[in-house]
């Protein structure tokens, strides 16, 4: 799969050639709640945490769509989706992702989503 650069080359703009391409954006959580966590925007994420902030799916995600998250902090961060979504089962849920882990997270129908943790 090409790189965000790659397609760039290309004259693609850059926010399209980040959606599209398989280069990780790294992303400070921030916040400590739903509300005020660090909004993702791109389908690769690199995450740094400090402990109990985190970041969050975004509203505009397609049904089916895969978000590949890697925690590359020396702390655990948080994965919320959006209020009044369900993150397996759970209503306005969140995931704990900890040092040096990765998460598959998908909303599999609106409002509902779904994550595989590395072990």
């Amino acid at each position: 799969m090409p790189t965000s650069e790659d397609l760039m080359g290309l004259s693609m703009p850059p926010f399209l050639a980040g959606v599209l391409g398989n280069s990780p954006l790294a992303l400070t959580a921030a916040g400590t709640t739903q509300a005020t966590a660090t909004l993702i925007r791109a389908h690769n994420i690199e995450m740094t945490a400090t402990g109990a902030d985190g970041i969050r799916m975004p509203v505009d995600a397609k049904t089916g769509t895969p978000y590949f998250i890697y925690n590359s902090s020396g702390s655990t961060g948080l994965v919320y989706v959006g209020s009044g979504d369900t993150l397996n089962s759970t209503l306005n849920g969140s995931l704990s992702l900890a040092t040096h882990k990765a998460a598959i997270i998908w909303q599999y129908k609106e409002g509902f989503w779904a994550s595989v943790l590395t072990a």
